[in-house]
Order: C-alpha cells, then structure tokens, then sequence
C-alpha cells in the first residue's frame, strides 16, 4: 500500500509541474 501511495504522490507531484504558466495555458485551449 505504501508504494502505491508513493506513486500517487508521484504523480501529484509531477502534476503540479503542470501548474505552470505553460500549463495552464495549454489547460485554456481545450
């Protein structure tokens, strides 16, 4: 179960990467 959550956290992580100006702006296009 931990390393599951260790991947979630992961991806929460890389996500909010995503939360950039160019994410955001790719998240306004659609």
């Amino acid at each position: 179960a931990s390393m599951v959550l260790e991947k979630q956290l992961d991806l929460i992580s890389n996500r909010s990467i995503l939360w950039t100006d160019y994410g955001l702006r790719s998240l306004a296009k659609t």
